[in-house]
C-alpha cells in the first residue's frame, strides 16, 4: 500500500465533504430567507 496515495485520497474526500457541507449551509440559508 502506498501511504502517499492514501493521503491524496483522504484529502480529496475531505475537500468533497467540505463542499457538501457548504452546499448544505447555503441551501438551508436560502430556505430561511
Amino acid at each position: 500500500m502506498n501511504s502517499k496515495d492514501d493521503k491524496k485520497k483522504i484529502s480529496k474526500m475531505h475537500i468533497n465533504y467540505r463542499f457538501e457541507f457548504i452546499g448544505l449551509v447555503f441551501s438551508n440559508h436560502f430556505l430561511y430567507i
